[in-house]
């Protein structure tokens, strides 16, 4: 009898409950796999939206930095100012006496203040210049600063020597826009095509249209109001050319994909444009 009851008692769990058991167990893991996939979709997103505003920040350091150094020419001898003012392109000279070595000092040696974009002479040839600083798309974009397909990178290009490259400040870009405000009040794209002077150029308003690297699970373009008003669903986003957002003005898209956009408009006063160089 003792045999018995110690055997009865030693009977392990039965079919159903262990089927009860894998059954829960099965759920529990699914439950989880299905929170872990959800943080992860969420990680990977919030770490593209937040790499697409850390370009966007590195680009108005460097582009901000730069602009407001346009015309910079302390002794009014260097005739520094824009060269170029197109909608996606900008060129401009500053006076700031830096040499090419870190070795080399231009005041010290007599090599500041030269003229535009020109290696001075003896004592200091090719080590010291007059600052040229150029902002342009890496790819050619289409009449509206909006490329074809794809992204590009905005790049930097300093003296444009053979040693000094073009750099990329910012990647990721699917447009560009440059607005000139001139000394009239007026507001242009293209300065010398509508017949003004680039010495009367005063601030520049950047419009830059970036998106995530990748596509985003579940995120859609927002509808534009315009369209939508007409029965269309479609996605445009407007430089700052076009603040009142018309159909005639310039506009970037259509979009109806998954990728995350952002438009960033920064304006930026150019303070040395008002204190024109004289003749001596």
């Amino acid at each position: 009898m003792k045999n018995r009851m110690i055997a009865a008692g030693a009977c392990g769990f039965s079919l159903i409950e262990m089927m009860i058991v894998v059954a829960v167990m099965a759920g529990v893991s699914a439950a989880t796999y299905s929170v872990y996939g959800v943080q992860q979709r969420s990680y990977l997103r919030q770490e593209q939206i937040v790499e697409m505003q850390q370009n966007v920040r590195a680009f108005l350091f460097f582009i901000e930095k730069d602009l407001r150094q346009a015309g910079y020419d302390p002794k009014k001898i260097s005739h520094a100012g824009f060269l170029i003012a197109k909608p996606f392109e900008v060129a401009f000279t500053a006076d700031l006496g830096r040499p090419r070595s870190p070795a080399v000092d231009c005041v010290g040696e007599g090599c500041d203040h030269m003229p535009d974009g020109f290696l001075i002479s003896s004592p200091c040839t090719g080590t010291c210049v007059v600052e040229t600083i150029r902002y342009s798309l890496s790819d050619e974009p289409q009449s509206n600063g909006q490329l074809a397909s794809g992204t590009t990178s905005v790049v930097k290009t300093f003296n444009g020597s053979t040693s000094d490259k073009a750099q990329a400040v910012v990647e990721g870009i699917e447009a560009l826009e440059f607005l000139y405000n001139m000394n009239n009040g007026t507001a242009v794209t293209d300065v010398l095509d509508k017949g003004q002077s680039l010495a009367d150029i005063r601030s520049v308003t950047v419009s830059l249209l970036i998106r995530t690297r990748n596509h985003l699970a579940g995120y859609g373009q927002p509808i534009d109001p315009i369209d939508q008003a007409r029965g269309e669903r479609r996605s445009f986003q407007y430089p700052a050319s076009n603040a009142a957002h018309t159909t005639t003005g310039t506009r970037w898209g259509p979009y109806s994909d998954g990728y995350m956009r952002r438009v960033v408009i920064t304006y930026i006063n150019c303070p040395n444009m008002a204190l024109q160089p004289t003749e001596e």
